[in-house]
């Protein structure tokens, strides 16, 4: 039992350095994976905001829609030139408003993908970091197994060099 001993040490530090790496390599597909969710996020953030917009634009349309059929329905002439100024600012608020909120949705949605781009670098660096650390131990377990050796061949040696009677004796 004695001669295993250093044999589980090496191999206990060994098992030590690729536990290292396979929860560095775990952490980066985590962030991958988290990174992909932001992604997913940030897009459907912008498809809900274009959908906005484009519900801002009907809204305004509707507005305007509605402006010239209270000014005809007064008896105004819908031509006259301060009605038109009255119904392009109502249609100009509508624009503003649609594109505020494309403005918005992809504020919002860069964001999302910058976060998910710096998730990616953070799995990307505890993966290399975990490399970094794994190498000292795994110079180590190499380190031990070397010493193992030379004391497994040692004994070897010790045990060939000795002078052990015959038996039974001829």
């Amino acid at each position: 039992m004695g001669e295993a001993i250093p044999w589980i040490k090496a191999s206990s530090t060994a098992l030590q350095a690729v536990g290292t790496v396979l929860q560095g390599r775990t952490d980066d597909q985590i962030a991958r994976f988290e990174a992909a969710q932001l992604d997913r996020k940030a897009k459907a953030r912008f498809a809900e905001g274009a959908r906005e917009a484009e519900e801002q634009r009907r809204q305004g349309r509707l507005m305007q829609s509605k402006a010239r059929a209270a000014q005809a329905g007064g008896g105004g002439d819908p031509g006259d030139p301060g009605s038109l100024r009255t119904v392009a600012k109502i249609g100009a608020i509508g624009e503003y408003n649609a594109l505020a909120e494309l403005f918005q949705a992809r504020t919002e949605s860069d964001a999302l993908h910058l976060a998910g781009h710096a998730r990616r670098r953070e799995g990307r660096a505890a993966k290399t970091s975990a490399y970094l650390k794994a190498l000292p131990t795994a110079v180590s377990a190499g380190e031990e197994f070397y010493e193992a050796g030379k004391e497994f061949k040692r004994k070897k040696r010790l045990k060939s060099t000795l002078w052990l009677p015959e038996f039974p004796p001829t």
